[in-house]
């Protein structure tokens, strides 16, 4: 475990979630390959109909908050939607609709992160690259090159590193600390023989963190190999969420008690334990189901719910951590029959 605080100065400086926000970019659904299918859930319902339906009721609440930067992979995809983006003309905030090429929604991991270079004041866009969560879900070729794209179309510097990184895998505080999983960062399916010095080095040049936080796993069933925004998050520079079990039958029951154990190491970090959804069939279904893959919004916090009893304890401990935000329940149980959630497919860009 690694406690080293780097005492050098940072020439990057990134935002966390919390601080306002400009806006908060989407990728519309529209992979066939991974999305068209049954659900579950849904048997003979087309799955990309309804994460479609799901999105525009998402984009519906998002709007009372801030702006929505949401991405079509082609013209005519944008044309086809026209109708609905027009609906969305009287709601407070803007729905800003881009032709910018894309295979998925999961925007979070392969998506810019919004950084602020110190020598120059201005923000600025960091890209890794992206292989797929491990070359699990071909293809992935626009995905990858989306940050350099959106970049270019922001009239932002493009910083790129040729390691790869999810922004799911990645977690971090105003205080440059950042929490992670070895389970998924020093996976041997992103970067082959990659030590968490390397991982620690990376982090402080591209992104300014001075402290990284191991974890050694994320919470069960996750094919992201652990990502952390499932597992772990920062709500401010003192405080971390931590998805958390008491129930020894659940597979998350040991994976909780070491990460509390890790996180405990750090004296200066407060830990609030986050009770892990288990709604009717969750052992036999498998999914990474968690509260903490909420998102943050100016004035909000919108958090996947489950139709299950551990929803109002989630619900009400994350209202009282944030008594000035609007804590917001949102059913997911369909979109983690896609294998993620709410954070998964959202990306903010500070103001």
């Amino acid at each position: 475990m690694s406690k080293t605080f780097i005492e050098q100065e940072t020439k990057i400086y990134t935002p966390p979630e919390w601080l306002e926000q400009k806006a908060i970019w989407l990728s519309f659904p529209h992979n066939k390959i991974h999305l068209s299918s049954s659900l579950p859930d849904q048997p003979g319902k087309d799955g990309l109909s309804l994460m479609k339906e799901f999105f525009w009721n998402f984009i519906d609440i998002v709007l009372n908050y801030q702006d929505i930067k949401l991405l079509f992979d082609n013209e005519a995809m944008l044309m086809e939607n026209m109708d609905k983006i027009s609906s969305f003309a009287e709601k407070p905030f803007k729905l800003i609709a881009l032709v910018i090429p894309n295979n998925d929604i999961w925007i979070r991991d392969f998506g810019p992160i919004f950084a602020i270079d110190k020598e120059t004041q201005k923000k600025i866009v960091v890209d890794f690259a992206f292989n797929a969560w491990g070359e699990k879900f071909p293809p992935w070729d626009k995905d990858n090159v989306l940050p350099a794209k959106i970049a270019e179309r922001e009239g932002l510097m493009l910083k790129s590193y040729d390691k790869f990184l999810e922004g799911g895998a990645i977690d971090y505080s105003h205080k440059a600390y950042l929490l992670t999983t070895r389970q998924c960062v020093l996976n041997e399916n992103r970067n082959k023989n990659f030590t968490e010095k390397d991982f620690e080095e990376l982090l402080f040049t591209a992104l300014g963190i001075k402290k990284v936080i191991w974890l050694d796993k994320g919470i069960a069933n996750d094919h992201t190999d652990g990502h952390v925004d499932n597992t772990a998050r920062f709500i401010d520079d003192k405080r971390v969420v931590l998805s958390y079990t008491e129930n020894p039958e659940s597979p998350n029951y040991d994976i909780s008690k070491e990460n509390y154990a890790s996180l405990s190491a750090y004296e200066d970090l407060e830990i609030i334990k986050l009770p892990l959804p288990e709604p009717e069939g969750y052992l036999q279904k498998a999914l990474a189901y968690s509260y903490a893959n909420f998102v943050f919004l100016n004035g909000a916090i919108i958090v996947p719910i489950y139709n299950c009893k551990q929803d109002k304890e989630a619900l009400d401990i994350l209202q009282k951590l944030f008594p000035d935000r609007k804590v917001i329940g949102f059913d997911s149980s369909l979109v983690i029959q896609q294998g993620g959630s709410l954070h998964c497919m959202s990306k903010q860009e500070f103001l």
